[in-house]
């Protein structure tokens, strides 16, 4: 049984007292790195010069300005919840980013980035201390890192992260969400360091860290693709040809383009009408599989007949009785009581809807 432990007198103990503007202790402390065969971007490292400059400690501000560590895997197509095109908007000031500042998982997740920092050092003895100072690399300037913490006396960075039990990554595994290790692993770019610690708090019962090693193939085709990023942001380009079907994607175009002109008809060219073909040939396919799929559900529950369930070697399957509910039958209403009826309509959202028709081609008469 775990005795009480009176966390905040016990972390304090393994917090540095250092001013957040001097040199990281890290970087006097760390032990040598073993001598090992150079690759291309240790070789380009050493032409860096890595900058530090004073930070207001507001992870919002002039976020349209650079690339930071949370857009690390965004530009990669690794987060779930915000697609490489939606971002591209947003720094390109074409759409306003997310107003985070209501969002409660936002604000538990910033207070709670010292408790996650606190058992972390309790866990491992390990030292750590805020840096505000924004990190960089002078050949890179849209490139600006803002870490949670720094190891005292490592090479080494901690980032810190709570979830909910909805985040079913095997964090008992060593796994780490492919955003997160992206987010990692950038810091280690714009810093120079050597390894990057994770720690998550997931609800109030579990917690989990591990070490990320730098991996500089990882890090030098994640910056190839930084790059590019930045040259779409600066041109105020984006293809076509790269726009994604996310629920980001989708949301940010409706965004943009919210009311249509009727009186405007576009020409589309060759290659999107081969794109529209192509849709129409996966709809095609969609419904056969579907079908397939319908097919296989009449079978099975002809297996079933009278039985509310069934279990198999690999599946269980139901089909359990259901009980009606009442339905308002509005159109009675309207016919009974128009002005009733009236009183409680609302204004919906306005919107577009998307259609598209295969025209049906005359063929040619023969002479």
């Amino acid at each position: 049984m775990t005795p009480d432990i009176n966390i905040d007198a016990l972390a304090e103990q393994y917090y540095a007292d250092r001013d957040p503007q001097f040199d990281d202790p890290a970087d006097e402390d760390a032990p040598e790195e073993d001598e090992t065969e150079e690759d291309e971007l240790e070789t380009e490292m050493k032409t860096w010069t890595y900058t530090r400059t004073p930070w207001d400690g507001n992870p919002a501000a002039d976020r349209d300005q650079f690339i930071g560590g949370s857009d690390a895997g965004t530009i990669l197509g690794l987060n779930p919840f915000k697609s490489a095109y939606t971002l591209y908007l947003e720094k390109t000031g074409k759409l306003p980013p997310e107003d985070l500042s209501g969002k409660l998982s936002v604000w538990f997740g910033s207070e709670e980035e010292e408790i996650v920092a606190k058992r972390f050092c309790l866990e491992t003895g390990k030292k750590v201390r805020r840096s505000l100072l924004s990190y960089g690399i002078a050949e890179y300037p849209f490139l600006r890192g803002h870490v949670d913490r720094l190891i005292v006396g490592e090479n080494e960075g901690l980032e810190c992260k709570t979830t909910g039990s909805w985040n079913r990554t095997n964090f008992c595994n060593g796994d780490v969400p492919p955003a997160h290790y992206a987010q990692c692993q950038f810091y280690m770019l714009v810093t120079g360091k050597q390894g990057w610690w994770y720690a998550v708090k997931r609800d109030n019962y579990e917690f989990f860290y591990m070490r990320i090693d730098r991996d500089n193939e990882y890090i030098s085709e994640m910056l190839d693709q930084l790059i590019e990023f930045w040259h779409r942001v600066e041109e105020k380009r984006w293809p076509s040809s790269e726009i994604d079907g996310s629920d980001s994607t989708t949301e940010s175009i409706s965004k943009m383009y919210p009311h249509g002109d009727d009186e405007e008809t576009v020409m589309l060219s060759s290659d999107e009408d081969s794109l529209l073909q192509t849709r129409a040939q996966l709809k095609q396919q969609i419904d056969e599989l579907k079908l397939q799929a319908y097919t296989i559900d009449n079978q099975i529950k002809d297996a079933l007949k009278d039985a509310e369930r069934a279990e198999s070697e690999h599946f269980k399957v139901s089909w359990v009785n259901t009980h009606p509910k009442p339905k308002f039958n509005a159109e009675a209403l309207k016919n009974a009581n128009p002005s009733e009826y009236e009183k409680y309509l609302e204004d919906g959202k306005p919107g577009r809807v998307f259609r598209i028709t295969e025209k049906k081609l005359k063929k040619k008469e023969n002479n």
